[in-house]
């Protein structure tokens, strides 16, 4: 077996770096909510989420292969940080193969697409 030269670990450890620093997700600080980002252009990022109510505020983790990021409070659904209107938030599930539902309707979501399947 090869010994790794000091260069080999520097490139290792700074490649973890790298990909550990690409945070995505909420993050509640002094009493406001925020939604944290990766962007190519310019790097990492936090949104200030104004309409979020920290104290009712939850991540939601669905078991879904989905590449979205979905949190609620007591009043709004949102999606990678941004409000989404007409779901209710409270029975807000995922049923499977990126079909979500609350008490009044179905939704597929794919690529930030929300498409209403039925009423």
């Amino acid at each position: 077996m090869e010994k790794m030269t000091v260069r080999q670990i520097i490139i290792i450890v700074f490649t973890i770096s790298i990909l550990t620093s690409c945070r995505r997700g909420y993050k509640i600080e002094n009493g406001k909510v925020y939604y944290e980002y990766w962007n190519e252009g310019s790097g990492q990022g936090k949104q200030l989420i104004k309409q979020a109510d920290a104290k009712t505020f939850q991540e939601l983790n669905f078991d879904c292969d989905c590449d979205f990021e979905f949190g609620k409070d007591k009043n709004h659904l949102f999606i990678n940080g941004e409000i989404i209107k007409n779901i209710d938030p409270k029975t807000f599930q995922f049923i499977g193969n990126y079909i979500f539902r609350d008490k009044d309707s179905a939704y597929f979501l794919d690529f930030m697409t929300i498409l209403i399947i039925a009423s």
